[in-house]
């Protein structure tokens, strides 16, 4: 479920994301902003400018990095539509290109575009005319449109507190984690997981992996595990883990795990921020993402920080290796094990084929 609430934010248009009308609480996040609206019936195109604004960001000034209010670029957002019964399809348009993918909005009258349209979270293929849905989503985020002649305003809700609940009643221990874990002690060469992973809840996946690596899971609560594979007896023990809702919807995580066989323990710390006031540090910035090309309202380039990262992924990998039931060859890729390896592999592509192409919309709904 993390991936999926993460990914929601890609979905917003710019009149949305760059919204200056914000609010949070621990467990949500919304923002809305208006604009002004151009409506072409002829070529089915509309086009949303919204309102000059500023954003507080972590700026690298003169080789030192400084918290600072900087006017943001107004670009024009532009999507052609169409109705599909009484749905409203909105195809973006970057560089002049259409999207073949078109999302969707019911709530208004069909073939006027003026009232209020929320989005269902399904896309529709216009080239081979078919329609995917990702209705967990709706569960966690609410967007809406409501156009009026010459205006538009817009609203993005997360509903974080509901994405936890639902975590908490699934638990940690069924999580794509826990998953990569046991392929990865039995003898997987890939391990593609991280601490933020504890949070992204698959209970289907989770079977398939207990079933795929022979687990007998001994002793289980919401935050931790023992059992035995391969001969060997483990506990995993979920230490921390807090996550929070940030700006886009990104969501803010920090996670400590220990995975132990009894005499040897392992311990992998994440952390991942929205970078603010108080990280933006000089001495955070080996740890800093940032945007090269930010670009500000008067066309000024300039490099911001985004997000803040620090964990010891690689070497809790390594003292996983050395307590591993199976160590991981080469040659496993090969062999009946080297089945878990593939596995693992095309797991990691389902999530970064869409990851992918909403990431390709995200550039531009977040380029400043």
């Amino acid at each position: 479920m993390k991936k999926l609430i993460t990914a929601a934010a890609a979905f917003s248009l710019s009149i949305v994301a760059c919204g200056d009308d914000n609010s949070s609480s621990a467990d949500n996040y919304s923002a809305a902003q208006s604009g002004t609206l151009v409506v072409d019936g002829t070529q089915q195109l509309i086009v949303m400018s919204v309102e000059s604004r500023s954003e507080d960001q972590c700026v690298l000034q003169n080789g030192t990095w400084t918290w600072q209010s900087v006017k943001q670029r107004n670009i024009p957002d532009s999507a052609k539509y169409e109705f599909i019964g009484d749905t409203l399809v909105l195809y973006d348009i970057s560089k002049g290109e259409v999207d073949s993918y078109g999302e969707m909005y019911v709530g208004g009258k069909s073939g006027e575009i003026e009232g209020t349209w929320t989005y269902i979270f399904c896309e529709y293929d216009k080239t081979n005319e078919k329609k995917e849905c990702y209705e967990e989503e709706t569960r966690y985020v609410t967007r809406t449109f409501k156009f009026s002649e010459g205006s538009v305003s817009a609203k993005i809700d997360y509903h974080f507190d509901l994405y936890l609940s639902d975590v908490e009643k699934v638990g940690y221990m069924k999580s794509y984690f826990i998953s990569e874990l046991y392929d990865f002690l039995n003898g997987a060469y890939y391990f593609d997981a991280n601490g933020g992973d504890i949070f992204d809840t698959d209970e289907a996946d989770f079977k398939e992996s207990v079933l795929d690596n022979d687990v007998e899971i001994l002793e289980e609560s919401k935050s931790s595990q023992s059992f035995a594979l391969g001969g060997k007896v483990y506990t995993v023990t979920v230490k921390d883990a807090d996550a929070s809702v940030g700006n886009y919807g990104f969501i803010d995580e920090d996670v400590n795990i220990d995975v132990s066989d009894g005499s040897t323990t392992c311990n992998n710390y994440y952390v991942k921020k929205t970078v603010k006031q108080d990280l933006c540090k000089n001495e955070n910035a080996d740890n800093f993402s940032v945007d090269e090309n930010g670009t500000d309202g008067d066309g000024n380039v300039y490099a911001y920080a985004v997000r803040y990262m620090k964990n010891n992924n690689e070497e809790f990998k390594t003292c996983l290796k050395e307590i591993a039931a199976r160590r991981p060859d080469d040659e496993l890729r090969s062999t009946s094990l080297g089945a878990l390896y593939k596995k693992a592999v095309t797991r990691k592509a389902v999530f970064d084929k869409r990851a992918e192409r909403l990431g390709k919309k995200m550039s531009k709904f977040l380029d400043k």
